[in-house]
């Protein structure tokens, strides 16, 4: 079996249930490509939340044929009972990919799928006192697989032809030094999403995309 390739944040936010908050900071591994809790959050790597003594952190998913394998560590077991791994494929509705009982600091989950979309994952922890939270969603990034494409990276009009397998609420175009050249709201928006931009200098730029709890970033060239 084949390894695609593999997403991995450190140190991830966790976000309260039943009024209890227990979070960390979070930093995310991939450059250009990764989730945020925030869509309004450009920087989510200087987020600090503070609350008990429980994180959980290093979160890793692996694709191969046929399953992929989702980890994660935490600090201490104590007071926890078990994690459930929670799985979407449009970013909104979430189910159950497997459980595992709380017993140590370092977890491992095979979830046994057949989907070849973008999938998201995120981790339910209960604690022995019945309250639960959530981790910040991070989703799977593999050749193929991320939420938007673009048709062509080639831009030689005035329109970015878009195919989004996720509603997108937010598209912004960025120079390579780091400064927004056109955003806009599309509220909530997927599928064929043509983007009519302003004219733009020749050379490279990101186009970010934000979602319900993700972002993703691809490249296109003004020739």
């Amino acid at each position: 079996m084949i390894m695609k390739k593999s997403i991995l944040s450190r140190g991830v936010a966790v976000v309260a249930g039943l009024g209890l908050l227990m979070t960390v900071s979070t930093t995310s591994l991939s450059a250009q490509q990764y989730v945020i809790a925030n869509k309004d959050n450009t920087r989510p790597d200087m987020d600090k939340l503070t609350g008990p003594a429980i994180t959980v952190s290093d979160f890793a998913a692996n694709g191969y044929d046929g399953y992929n394998q989702v980890s994660w560590n935490v600090f201490s077991d104590q007071n926890l009972r078990n994690f459930t791994v929670e799985y979407s494929v449009n970013s909104i509705d979430f189910q159950t990919a497997g459980e595992t009982i709380a017993n140590g600091t370092t977890y491992s989950l095979k979830h046994m799928t057949s989907e070849r979309g973008p999938l998201m994952y995120r981790i339910k922890t209960m604690q022995t006192n019945g309250r639960f939270s959530y981790s910040a969603p991070f989703y799977l990034e593999a050749p193929g697989r991320s939420p938007v494409q673009i048709n062509s990276n080639i831009i030689t009009g005035n329109v970015i032809n878009i195919n989004a397998a996720w509603p997108v609420e937010r598209i912004q175009v960025i120079s390579t030094d780091g400064n927004p050249v056109f955003q806009k709201e599309v509220n909530g928006q997927r599928d064929f999403i043509p983007l009519a931009v302003p004219s733009l200098s020749k050379g490279m730029y990101f186009v970010a995309f934000y979602g319900n709890g993700w972002k993703s970033t691809e490249k296109i060239v003004v020739p």
